[in-house]
């Protein structure tokens, strides 16, 4: 106890040397605590399943498809329903994908994004709702009475908290359903997805009648046998995979081992892997803060030590023994070390909610609204307006089947596959600013009693008709719709997200897709002034329409694209943050030794300045000296960081890893920040007065 009061006095008579010692902990432990928090949570911690180790994703593939292959892709219906009859391995193989919904029953309808699920698999999940029952397979019968599972944050949204929820008629998509259950607060599955369902509804395949095995379009997620190793269960799908490969044909659709495979990956590692990379990255970021700070406080408390010599030397000779010194520094450092580790634990509760609030506001919900856009080619205000079935710069992969006449495919050329199909009204060179590159867009004409007409987009123009102009060649989208004639070429659009190639894509009249049925579009407006201003009275138009009529994710095109880059830009502040602070901590720790140097220097500065040495002289001499290490610390840490930016390549868009402007700033900004920091000692060793630096020495 007299050891920590001891301390306490020490510290308190040196408030410029405890300010810096603490600042410099708290800085590193709040930046490593909060990080680690969230790398925990988000990499570390099991997903909150039962048994959540047994639990798999599996996915079909295309190797040989052109670009790569498709990877991880959907399962039909049919290829499914094999699955779950002949793999053994599995104590439950589930099926699901995620769509948007109209639901109303609440006060006003809304957009939500629902999970078709097979029967088994909430019950697989091993998660008890906190309100009447999980999805049984008898409700994923064909024919039997739609029901649904409620988030409890749709619970309290929507239907505020009714505890009658299961008693109450609730209408998805027009239809009545019944709600049989609430899940427990912060259940989700899918887990780890952008924009989550709030919703569950079962898919009620028909075994009789699954469909086209060509159809692909579920997500699979099974549930190991216990004792069953993941590989042993991959095993087992080889074996399944060639022998379906031996029967299959050029015309047939079976997996096959080098055309139509089976992959499988744990489902933890399915969630975490897209950012394990990015989150280790930034925790090994954090970790060189947490060293810069500990090296801070170590030289700190060296220079502190040697200053002490003197007093050493007194308490030595009054008896101390080197235990009990060597107890008091120890104390010393705790009491500095908790100081900066309670500040510290502050820091990282806000970073912390900083992070968790930045995060939350950048991720984009990818609801779709259903609308007539010709409602609005009326209101004051608008320039243009169309409608899009799907919203770039991030869209879904289709990778739908097309015909196109007189293809001919070729070894290692492309087949006769497009990436991407986008559904659209007229006026779209108006409203989204595509640029007709060739021919004509969609207008008045192209109606549904009207020859069936497309649009391509330059890659697309290139791959099937390279050095030719596609304008009336005749395309079949998905091998079954009519013959549909190509009237148009347009710029390329970003769909796969910014980074991406923008693939083959076909524009569709929506005038003309009365047989594909439309769930869901996005209206695109283009208004003089603020396009919010015009919000108001867009929504007075679709509800006169249609009341019933849910209007989401309204938003402008910045904000669309803005989102399209949450996750990098916000990756990029958080590493921007951490680096100032790495910054901002070796500009203190230049500043204490410095500091240190002249206070010890005191007496040479006094002999030099009292035979003659100018101020400019000793200021000189100071700036010099710590500027020579600075450089030769900015040369070294150059020469790292050109060989560790190599491991952040793959999170970089449009700049290289060694990029000089970027390097050229480094250089400018800690150059000058190790200037700023040997000058102010500098400064004040020119101050000293001769006649007293003599005195004192």
């Amino acid at each position: 106890m007299r050891d920590i009061l001891y301390a306490v006095r020490m510290l308190a008579r040196s408030k410029g040397f405890t300010a810096a010692a603490v600042l410099c902990l708290a800085l590193g432990i709040g930046a490593t605590s909060a990080i680690f928090s969230i790398v925990n949570a988000v990499v570390l911690r099991p997903l909150p399943y039962l048994e959540p180790n047994r639990l798999v994703r599996l996915y079909t593939e295309f190797p040989l498809f052109p670009g790569g292959g498709l990877r991880k892709f959907w399962t039909s219906p049919p290829e499914f329903l094999t699955l779950r009859r002949d793999l053994k391995s599995w104590q439950s193989l589930e099926a699901f994908n995620t769509g948007g919904a109209n639901v109303g029953g609440g006060h006003e309808p809304v957009r939500l994004t629902v999970g078709f699920v097979t029967g088994g698999l909430l019950e697989m999940l091993g998660v008890h709702p906190i309100k009447g029952r999980l999805l049984t397979p008898k409700d994923d019968e064909p024919g039997a009475p739609t029901t649904a599972v409620l988030s409890y944050g749709a619970w309290q949204r929507i239907f505020g908290g009714d505890e009658n929820i299961l008693a109450r008629d609730v209408k998805m998509n027009g239809r009545t359903i019944s709600i049989v259950g609430v899940m427990p607060k912060g259940f989700q599955f899918p887990p780890g997805e952008v924009d989550p369902a709030e919703l569950w509804s079962p898919q009620q395949i028909n075994p009789a009648s699954p469909g086209s095995a060509g159809s692909h379009f579920l997500y699979l997620v099974g549930r190991l046998k216990p004792g069953v190793s993941l590989e042993l269960a991959r095993q087992e799908m080889a074996q399944l995979v060639n022998a379906q490969g031996e029967k299959a044909g050029p015309n047939t659709h079976l997996f096959h081992p080098q055309r139509h495979s089976l992959v499988s990956f744990p489902l933890h590692e399915e969630v975490v892997g897209g950012v394990r990379r990015v989150m280790l990255t930034m925790m090994a970021a954090v970790v060189f803060v947490l060293l810069i700070a500990c090296g801070n406080v170590a030289n700190l408390l060296l220079a502190r030590a040697e200053a002490r010599q003197r007093e050493i030397c007194i308490r030595t000779a009054l008896g101390a023994g080197w235990k009990a010194l060597l107890r008091q520094f120890l104390v010393e450092g705790i009491v500095l070390s908790l100081m900066g580790a309670v500040l510290g634990l502050f820091l990282a509760f806000g970073i912390l909610r900083l992070i968790v609030a930045s995060n939350a506001g950048s991720i984009p919900r990818a609801s779709e609204v259903g609308i007539d856009w010709m409602v609005v080619n009326r209101l004051p205000g608008v320039q243009a307006a169309t409608v899009l079935g799907g919203m770039p710069p991030v869209r879904p992969l289709n990778a739908n089947d097309t015909q196109i006449e007189g293809f001919v495919p070729r070894e290692g050329g492309p087949i006769q596959n497009v990436d991407y199909y986008q559904s659209s009204g007229d006026r779209t060179l108006e409203a989204t600013g595509v640029r007709l590159i060739e021919g004509r867009l969609f207008d008045e004409r192209d109606g549904a009693e009207a020859n069936p007409v497309v649009v391509v987009n330059q890659t697309m123009a290139r791959t099937f008709w390279p050095g030719q102009s596609p304008i009336g060649r005749r395309v079949r989208p998905s091998f079954r719709d009519p013959w549909r004639t190509v009237i148009g070429v347009v710029g390329d659009v970003k769909n796969a997200g910014v980074d991406k190639p923008a693939g083959n894509e076909l524009f569709l009249p929506f005038r003309q897709l009365t047989n594909f049925g439309i769930p869901s579009a996005w209206l695109v407006v283009k208004t003089q002034g603020d396009p919010m201003s015009m919000v108001r009275a867009i929504r007075g138009e679709i509800n006169a329409i249609d009341a019933t009529l849910p209007i989401a994710q309204v938003r402008t095109l910045e904000d669309v694209v803005s989102a399209a880059t949450a996750r990098p830009r916000f990756l990029s502040v958080l590493l921007a943050m951490f680096s100032a602070t790495a910054l901002l901590l070796a500009a203190l720790g230049i500043y204490g030794v410095m500091s240190y140097l002249v206070t010890q220097r005191t007496g040479e500065f006094g002999i030099r300045m009292s035979i003659g040495a100018q101020r400019s002289d000793v200021l000189l001499l100071v700036l010099r000296q710590g500027m020579t290490l600075a450089v030769a610390g900015i040369v070294t840490g150059v020469a790292c960081a050109a060989f560790l930016t190599r491991l952040l390549k793959d999170f970089l868009f449009g700049v290289n890893a060694f990029d000089p402007p970027t390097f050229t700033a480094m250089v400018i900004t800690l150059a000058a920040a190790a200037f700023l920091a040997c000058f102010l000692p500098a400064r004040r060793a020119t101050k000293v007065d001769p006649i007293q630096a003599l005195r004192y020495e």
